[in-house]
């Protein structure tokens, strides 16, 4: 069983460095400067007095961007392309008072065009340190217009549907290059023997 686990990702690993766009993180995206630790992509830059943080993880977070049909053979699945959209923390930091939203990527919409890439899901205001006790506010139930102008306030600090995309783009390429990396570490892991 090991032998053919081994066979296995060898191919594997193959195909998946051919698809393999980029293993590099690049230094910047936009205005923000990239920084990936494991599964974290943290992306930094400064606005007038705020120091503004997004950070998001890219465990769980592939997903095939097209429906399932048959390829043009009409033998394999021809699955789309996986793309790798994790909810996201934007914090607009000044001083030790920090203006937080959790956000995430829209899913299709069927028949419509979709306005917004990305949606608010939550936002709280805290000092200091953020932790279990503060008050969080779903975006579902925040004031139509209310809403409308932080996704303004997001946007005037480049955090746009364009930028979203851009973000996606990022955290695909990354997860696909820590996905190849777990492939050889788990044939290292079985032909040790």
């Amino acid at each position: 069983g090991d032998r053919e686990l081994v066979e296995f990702l060898q191919e594997e690993i193959v195909a998946e460095k051919k698809a393999l766009v980029s293993t590099a993180v690049p230094s910047y995206l936009d205005d923000f400067a990239v920084s990936a630790t494991k599964a974290e992509i943290k992306l930094t830059r400064s606005f007038h007095d705020e120091d503004i943080t997004i950070t998001m993880n890219v465990n769980h977070t592939v997903d095939n961007e097209a429906p399932v049909e048959l390829s043009q053979s009409g033998d394999q699945p021809d699955t789309g392309e996986l793309k790798c959209r994790p909810s996201f923390e934007v914090d607009i930091k000044v001083g030790s008072h920090v203006l937080s939203f959790t956000c995430s990527f829209s899913g299709p919409v069927d028949g419509g065009e979709q306005e917004d890439v990305f949606g608010i899901n939550e936002v709280t205001m805290y000092e200091g340190e953020w932790g279990e006790d503060v008050y969080c506010v779903s975006g579902d139930i925040l004031d139509g217009m209310m809403y409308d102008l932080m996704m303004n306030m997001l946007e005037e600090r480049g955090i746009t549907n364009e930028f979203a995309e851009q973000i996606s783009s990022l955290c695909s390429n990354y997860e696909h290059s820590l996905y190849v990396n777990l492939l050889q570490k788990m044939q290292d892991f079985i032909k040790r023997k």
